[in-house]
């Protein structure tokens, strides 16, 4: 059976082209000196082949920010939280642009979300899966309990 019949093509993605090197090597290289333009040039070529690079999602909406199209930014952070929901810098950003346009609800959400993970960082395996364990109990004793003590 060949990989990709088996599926194993799917876990690992192909490689860079040399013109997806390129781009991405510019692009980086530029967000690195201040040359917004330059860089989501480079960035934005190279998101036409590869969107699954939540790093270049993140940086174009770093770039856009600073352009205040805060709409297009936040699109953009967002796509990196999808490819990586535990970005911390992505939530910084996107909470900082909900901040900036009055939206604080969500803005919060992201914070306490960031929290969330930083604390499970300082866990243990064991007591990640403990606390996992209480957690689905928890929701499964809410899920069978009277409705009197629901309501």
């Amino acid at each position: 059976m060949s990989r990709r019949e088996s599926g194993a093509s799917a876990a690992r993605p192909r490689s860079l082209t040399e013109a997806e090197r390129r781009c991405y090597d510019i692009g980086r290289r530029r967000w690195e000196q201040g040359d917004r333009d330059g860089a989501l040039r480079a960035f934005e070529r190279f998101l036409e082949t590869r969107r699954e690079f939540a790093d270049v999602h993140y940086m174009v909406g770093t770039l856009r920010e600073q352009a205040d199209d805060l709409a297009a930014a936040a699109d953009s952070l967002r796509e990196a939280l999808r490819l990586n929901p535990a970005y911390a810098e992505a939530m910084v950003a996107l909470a900082s642009i909900y901040e900036r346009l009055g939206e604080y609800a969500r803005s919060r959400a992201l914070a306490e979300r960031r929290d969330v993970i930083a604390f499970l960082r300082t866990l243990s395996a064991q007591e990640r899966a403990v606390l996992i364990e209480s957690s689905i109990a928890f929701h499964s004793m809410i899920a069978h309990a009277p409705r009197c003590l629901c309501e």
